[in-house]
């Protein structure tokens, strides 16, 4: 059920966001151009001249640069703080304690110092505009945005803590009625001031969850699972939380700041609207912003240019008609309305959507009697076995992703067939094969041996049901284990060298009854490398980082490697049985 909830905004905090927007949008955006400029070859064949891929670039950088100054803002005072002048010097004037960063957000006021005369290559056959291409137009330039942006710094100083102390009370109010209750913001550092303020009784906490939080995840993971016995919580969580995690527990979330597009308004709902969320309605609370912190039409779209400019280094222009100065401001029960009734985001099927219809729906394949009698079931099922009559064998499998991750769906077509993970595509399978003509068989000798040869084509796919990001993590751990062993054996390091080749030996041929658990293994991995990580990050590059770009970073000190390796993975982890992580299966058994 979708509720709104009004923020107080004083008089004056309206007037000084008003001269904060107006004042963002005289912006030039130099700190969008320190990449060379370049019409991308796909745009070239699709058409698109310089003269108006170069009029794009130069708008998208001044409609970019004014909406996370405006999405800051709705944010906190202190996101946008953080966004102008960085995060330590944002912790310090918002009095802000325990909150860190690997790497350091916003800053602009320092990354405009470090631009002056520092002009972006020209690989257009055109000429550029003359403060982005005359040193001295360039500083200029660069002193007009830091003088904009340090007089938005003072300004957001100016405003009252109205707002975010309306959100605080909201939050409190809430667990008069909510035993559990989630609140997302797409700003970390709004979080934790915002933790600072609510008035929290005697009982009641607040937990903050964030992505490079690892602790604060874990707490809100198991206080806000399916079944937690958890209280009086406030799960404080970054958009880090809002995919790929069930927090069924909570009967209630609250928007802190506005979605820009429906996708992030169905992540973050996801984690409670749940199919076997132990309530039977929860509440999604939306904020109405005053007209001049409003989202805008223009900034819905933004939102994307901002995902492309930092995966792709700015290589879209953005379209004509978003030049306009004014765009129209968007009401949040239309927001809401859109949220309710789109089956699709952004031109992508809701993922989850053949999953809801086996349930509901005339299309179902569950009874809904059925499916309520189950869903309401309390006692603790291990695994639900259930065997069908069929021409050939397959088998449908729904494992166990550990504790807190969502149960992951695999099936198998018949002995020798690659196995399916795509959800949409394994509903069908069972649409297929599935009917009101189905027929039970029962457990018998012919039917076990086709249960256990089924069961055994699960290592095949389990390494292929993490992300793709995991799945490289892996190859790439494989790679420089074959360079560290041969680092090893030529230093005549035996020990190392046969610590190495176990752990290689069970990343290619792990043995049927020790299944590595490749999410663990992966995770182990990426954290061991993450400070590699984040020093290339820090560097200024033309395009996305990869994994692979830190391997010759990683092989500077082979030793010291081989170190962190036997280190990190002394003991290495191993999954349960293939039979203790099924939760439920339905197999085809011959006739």
């Amino acid at each position: 059920m979708a509720k709104v909830y009004q923020l107080q905004e004083e008089s004056k905090d309206r007037a000084l966001a008003q001269e904060i927007r107006d004042l963002s949008g005289t912006l030039y955006g130099v700190t969008h151009f320190t990449n060379p400029i370049e019409l991308p070859e796909l745009l070239r064949r699709r058409g698109v001249s310089e003269e108006h891929y170069l009029r794009g670039r130069l708008n998208g950088a001044q409609k970019l640069a004014q909406y996370l100054i405006m999405s800051s803002l709705r944010s906190s005072r202190a996101a946008l703080f953080e966004h102008v002048h960085g995060t330590d010097e944002a912790c310090e004037r918002f009095t802000i304690t325990g909150f860190h960063k690997q790497t350091e957000s916003g800053n602009q006021q320092r990354k405009l110092l470090g631009l002056e005369r520092r002009l972006p290559e020209n690989r257009l056959s055109i000429d550029l505009p003359d403060w982005l291409s005359d040193e001295e137009e360039h500083k200029k330039a660069c002193q007009h945005d830091l003088k904009i942006y340090n007089r938005i710094g003072k300004l957001a100083l100016q405003m009252s803590d109205a707002r975010e102390r309306s959100k605080a009370r909201l939050l409190h109010r809430l667990l008069a009625s909510h035993e559990l209750l989630l609140a997302f913001d797409s700003r970390p550092i709004s979080l934790h001031y915002l933790k600072t303020l609510i008035p929290l009784s005697k009982g009641q906490k607040a937990v903050i969850a964030t992505g490079s939080d690892q602790a604060g995840k874990r707490s809100i993971m198991s206080g806000f699972a399916h079944g937690s016995t958890s209280r009086q919580t406030i799960g404080l969580c970054s958009d880090s939380l809002a995919e790929g995690v069930n927090l069924q527990q909570a009967s209630a979330l609250v928007h802190l700041d506005m979605p820009s597009v429906v996708r992030i308004a169905e992540q973050r709902a996801g984690r409670v609207d749940r199919m076997d969320s132990p309530h039977d309605e929860v509440e999604l609370w939306w904020p109405d912003d005053a007209s001049e912190f409003a989202l805008s039409s223009d900034e819905r779209f933004v939102e994307r240019y901002d995902a492309v400019e930092q995966l792709l280094g700015s290589n879209m222009p953005l379209p004509e008609h978003l030049r306009k100065e004014r765009s129209e401001k968007l009401a949040v029960q239309d927001l809401i309305k859109e949220y309710e009734t789109t089956e699709v985001w952004d031109g992508i099927d809701d993922a989850f959507s053949p999953v809801r219809n086996l349930v509901h729906g005339e299309g179902s394949l569950v009874l809904a009697d059925v499916y309520e009698h189950y869903r309401g079931i309390k006692h603790r099922v291990l695994s639900r076995v259930s065997l069908v009559r069929s021409r050939s064998p397959w088998a449908f499998f729904c494992l166990s992703a550990g504790s807190f991750g969502a149960p992951r769906w695999v099936f198998v077509p018949n002995m020798n067939a690659a196995p399916i993970t795509d959800l949409a595509t394994v509903a069908q399978c069972l649409r297929d094969r599935l009917n009101a003509d189905t027929e039970s068989v029962a457990l018998d000798g012919r039917s076990a041996k086709s249960l256990d040869r089924l069961v055994g084509r699960l290592s095949v796919v389990e390494r292929h049901l993490l992300s793709r990001k995991k799945r490289r993590a892996l190859e790439e751990l494989e790679i420089i284990l074959e360079k560290l062993i041969q680092h090893a054996s030529k230093a005549q390091q035996q020990e190392s060298v046969d610590h190495l080749l176990q752990l290689q030996a069970m990343l290619k041929r792990p043995m049927p009854d020790q299944q590595p658990d490749w999410d663990a293994v992966a995770s182990t991995w990426l954290d061991m490398i993450r400070p590699v990580w984040f020093d290339r990050l820090s560097e200024s590059r033309t395009k996305p980082l990869l994994l692979k770009d830190i391997r010759k970073d990683l092989l500077k000190q082979p030793g010291r490697l081989i170190e962190q390796i036997e280190q990190h993975f002394s003991r290495f982890p191993v999954l349960r049985n293939p039979e203790e992580r099924i939760k439920a299966c339905i197999v085809g058994v011959p006739e």
